[in-house]
């Protein structure tokens, strides 16, 4: 019972060990990338969201041109 005890213990005293080795490799080497990615992801959707609003912008002063030509254009014309 004593030797089973002992086994345990180590066994467990190893597998603590193993993973605080992997804790510290993660946050040591694995967090920094994944914040870069986070970072570029965020970046990735301002600059998208920035294209969205100047496509939105660029529509809207189309269409209010296309309107104003043309009711220019009716009123140049009309007799």
């Amino acid at each position: 019972m004593e030797k089973t005890t002992v086994a345990a213990g180590a066994t467990v005293a190893q597998q603590r060990d193993i993973i605080k080795a992997l804790t510290d490799t993660v946050s040591e080497e694995i967090k920094p990338t994944i914040d870069e990615w986070k970072k570029i992801k965020l970046v990735g959707g301002m600059v998208s969201g920035a294209l969205i609003a100047v496509g939105i912008s660029a529509a809207t002063v189309a269409a209010w041109a296309y309107d104003w030509f043309w009711s220019v254009l009716r009123h140049l014309i009309r007799p």
